[in-house]
């Protein structure tokens, strides 16, 4: 197997266990008595101490770095709380009120804001191509909200609402730690922000309704996949994939995750969607695959 391929196959992979992973957080909602707070708590917290122990087996007390630089500590606390929590929080009550799929296509809206904030940043206008792509993609946010009729607003509002907080956090997420990554690696960076965005929502809120949690074989299981099926493995599996296939070509194939949660909410967990609903996905899709497209074609260039 070609190194690229290998790559863009490990890269699909981790777009399906995210979407796996959103789906999962739905039924946990519905069936299991967690909520949003409960479950962001844990899987940030469970993952964020995962990915710490994982670096500093490879790396030893240079794992920590990172936290021995006071001048670290504000960019790192805006992107554990502005972009990871923000986009993770706002994501999952976002399928609380809807379903994982729609929620997914909400938070990549994110990629406009990033593609804005990095135009303020370098002081250069976006492309007539980016408008076009916005404009599309906010057709299909229309048909995906109103079932294409645009008297009534079919989403729920709250759903919407958290849906674009999470595509906020998207593109803080993206933005916020650039100036760290010239110095640390995503692995030094992402750990204890997770962590520390983690320990935030819970001073927060202080999720004590997992005592009202049904706690069975089912739900740990569901909820260790999110900790590690769906955070832990496919973080680091993706960096592995990004390294062999590019940054372009993954950003690219990690598009698939909207498609494999649509995939699964409909043969898993029997949801449907109607053809407009399906119709506005294939234009938000479109517009950020675009978009992705472009960016590829001028880094070749």
């Amino acid at each position: 197997m070609k190194k690229e391929t290998k790559g863009l196959f490990i890269v699909m992979l981790c777009a399906f266990l995210w979407a796996f992973n959103g789906n999962i957080g739905g039924w946990l909602f519905k069936t299991k008595n967690f909520t949003p707070e409960d479950l962001v708590v844990v899987r940030l917290l469970g993952a964020g101490f995962s990915i710490l122990l994982y670096n500093s087996w490879k790396k030893g007390s240079a794992a920590l770095s990172i936290l021995k630089v006071k001048a670290n500590y504000l960019p790192l606390a805006f992107y554990a709380i502005g972009g990871i929590l923000l986009m993770q929080f706002g994501y999952f009550v976002a399928i609380l009120y809807s379903n994982a799929p729609t929620s997914t296509l909400l938070e990549y809206l994110g990629t406009f804001l990033l593609l804005f904030f990095l135009s303020i940043q370098y002081k250069k206008w976006p492309e007539r191509k980016v408008f076009l792509a916005l404009i599309v993609s906010i057709f299909g946010v229309v048909l995906l909200v109103t079932h294409g009729n645009f008297s009534v607003l079919s989403i729920n509002e709250k759903a919407l609402f958290w849906g674009l907080l999470s595509a906020l956090g998207y593109a803080t997420f993206n933005v916020a730690p650039l100036k760290l990554q010239a110095r640390y690696t995503s692995m030094d960076i992402v750990g204890p922000a997770m962590i520390l965005g983690g320990v935030t929502l819970f001073l927060l809120v202080r999720p004590h309704t997992l005592s009202t949690v049904t706690w069975d074989f089912y739900s740990i299981l569901a909820l260790l996949y999110c900790i590690f099926g769906g955070t832990f493995f496919p973080f680091v599996l993706f960096m592995e994939g990004q390294r062999l296939a590019g940054p372009s070509l993954s950003g690219i194939f990690s598009l698939s995750e909207p498609v494999f949660s649509t995939l699964i909410a409909v043969l898993l967990y029997g949801t449907i969607f109607s053809p407009i609903d399906l119709l506005g996905m294939v234009f938000i899709l479109g517009s950020i695959l675009l978009l992705t497209i472009q960016g590829t074609k001028k880094e070749k260039g």
